[in-house]
């Protein structure tokens, strides 16, 4: 750049500019759409409650399949983790 007897921030800033200035087309993804029908006794509106329940069992699960693979204790408020039988639990409180 400096034996061109240009700076660094002018061809940065050049280089920005022409980027910028060049009209582009923004092109959108379209994914597959599937219909899932309509279910009126479904509680769409606690969808993410729902969800949010599934993945924190799941996560339990997880955690204390670890715990008893390695010999180790879960320390936690939650008491869900006093279903897992031979499981070594106990909550900090």
């Amino acid at each position: 750049m400096t034996e061109r007897g240009r700076s660094y921030k002018e061809v940065v800033n050049d280089t920005l500019r022409a980027g910028l200035g060049s009209p582009r087309r923004a092109t959108g993804y379209r994914g597959p759409t599937f219909n899932i029908g309509f279910d009126p006794t479904v509680p769409w509106g606690k969808a993410l409650q729902i969800s949010a329940a599934l993945e924190d069992d799941e996560l339990i699960r997880r955690l204390a399949a670890l715990a008893l693979e390695h010999g180790a204790e879960i320390v936690s408020f939650d008491h869900d983790f006093s279903r897992f039988p031979g499981l070594r639990w106990r909550s900090p409180g």
